[in-house]
């Protein structure tokens, strides 16, 4: 699963970065990092819980 979310990633950051407006000292790279990322632990989270470590209800 890490290995998917790495490349996705670097891929998702180059085509946000592409998407932002440049500057000379641009910070494009850094706030496309923060929000590709922050989308990808989002949904990774959502992933896990709903997924990997879901309880298993036992009967009682």
């Amino acid at each position: 699963m890490f290995i998917i979310q790495m490349f996705a990633s670097g891929y998702l950051t180059d085509l946000v970065t592409g998407w932002l407006p440049h500057s000379q000292g641009s910070v494009a790279p850094l706030i496309a990092k923060i929000v590709v990322d922050f989308t990808l632990f989002i949904i990774s989270y959502q992933i896990q819980r709903d997924l990997i470590f879901k309880e298993k209800r036992g009967v009682d």
